[in-house]
């Protein structure tokens, strides 16, 4: 069986995670922002209960690289922003205002991009 040829799993305590954000904090200050990287599914510990567990934790975004990760979170109704890594050509900006996520933008012309794709108001 390919399994047993390469096993591997993940496993995550959420009190660690919350323990560490403590720890992370209390080292960096209070006056300075975090946020967290979840792409690759947060590292292989699964991006949805990662970020569950972090909604709410004050943090000033979660961020992922892969699109459809960006969209599954957001459709987890989460209060943390969900950015995206840089990467979008200027053309998928739209794809990601429209989904809710907000863009790392690189250059002027994604700028541009992003401001025509953003709601008036």
């Amino acid at each position: 069986m390919a399994q047993d040829a390469h096993p591997c799993w993940a496993v995550y305590d959420l009190d660690r995670l919350h323990a560490n954000l403590t720890e992370i904090r209390r080292r960096n200050g209070p006056d300075q922002a975090c946020i967290a990287a979840l792409k690759g599914n947060a590292y292989g510990h699964g991006a949805v209960p990662v970020a569950r567990a972090l909604d709410g934790e004050g943090l000033a975004a979660l961020m992922t690289g892969s699109f459809d990760e960006a969209c599954r979170l957001r459709a987890e109704r989460l209060r943390t922003p969900i950015v995206m890594f840089a990467g979008a050509l200027p053309t998928g900006l739209a794809d990601l205002v429209g989904a809710g996520l907000v863009p790392t933008v690189v250059d002027r012309t994604s700028a541009e991009a992003a401001a025509r794709a953003a709601p008036t108001g």
